[in-house]
């Protein structure tokens, strides 16, 4: 993640081989957070970047692997 005026790095919190697919779960949306991903994922077409609203997120620790991907893909 680049700015134009200043530097910034962004690294979500989980890349899952299997699925070759960032995820970031998020609980509560800070400042620039919105602008940030939304240029992270301008900025980085070829990566697959899923960003997980808390609710999602609690559903996935819990799931198995079918109802795991079930959950992605809603």
């Amino acid at each position: 993640f680049r700015r134009v005026l200043f530097r910034s790095h962004y690294t979500p919190d989980f890349y899952l081989t299997e699925f070759d697919l960032y995820l970031d779960p998020k609980g509560y949306w800070w400042g620039d957070d919105q602008e940030k991903i939304n240029a992270v994922k301008h900025q980085h077409t070829d990566k697959k970047l899923l960003i997980i609203q808390k609710d999602l997120y609690s559903k996935l620790l819990i799931a198995d692997k079918s109802t795991f991907i079930e959950l992605l893909h809603q």
